[in-house]
């Protein structure tokens, strides 16, 4: 993350004369691969739709499904590696709540807003559903971006990966998450936008 100790300390190192490798994204047969790696049977589907919402990015893929296996939410069936409850693990939203905690008070509470607003909203959505000015969002999103918990498409917002969507939701007290819901809901339909599209939008 920018700005983090890490990145300070991998810039020091490379100063010294160390050499870097970067992991690109997996694939989703690698991913397949590395599942079926971490449970010894190849992933089930509902497993297998789970570890892709890491969208490939390696540290999150293994620390999901090592979050798995330590809680036991992986059983083997019939050859299977297959998921006996659908939640994030505690591991990736005690990982979530340490991310959370190294930024702003501002950036929390617009990254807990955004992640009731579905995959993809605009700034304007985002000022409405948090109730602050838009101007006063471009810090805190520039924040979110800089920590790669947001990217930025040509006229939306979204979460880098549905893991983070859902690790910021499991890092907030379940009638937390409930009063957001609301909340967007609320502050979407008084902006105009129509019922159905704030149900497919949550």
């Amino acid at each position: 993350e920018a700005g983090s100790e890490l990145e300070r300390a991998v810039a020091d190192v490379q100063r010294a004369g160390a050499a870097s490798t970067v992991l690109g994204r997996l694939d989703p047969p690698a991913v397949a691969e590395v599942t079926a790696d971490v449970f010894g049977a190849p992933p089930g589907q509902d497993l297998l739709a789970l570890a892709e919402g890491a969208h490939g990015n390696p540290f999150f893929l293994i620390e999901l499904l090592s979050g798995l296996r330590d809680e036991h939410l992986v059983d083997v069936e019939a050859g299977q590696a297959v998921l006996v409850e659908t939640r994030l693990p505690q591991r990736v939203r005690d990982s979530m709540q340490r991310r959370l905690g190294r930024l702003s008070p501002t950036a929390r509470k617009v990254a807990a807003v955004a992640s009731s607003m579905g995959r993809r909203f605009t700034v304007a959505d985002l000022a409405a559903a948090a109730q602050l000015p838009a101007s006063s969002l471009l810090d805190p999103v520039r924040e979110l971006l800089s920590s790669e918990l947001l990217v930025e498409g040509p006229q939306t917002l979204s979460f880098s990966h549905d893991l983070n969507r859902e690790a910021v939701r499991g890092s907030l007290p379940s009638s937390a998450v409930q009063a957001l819901d609301r909340q967007v809901a609320t502050a979407l339909l008084d902006a105009g936008a129509l019922p159905v599209e704030v149900a497919s939008q949550l």
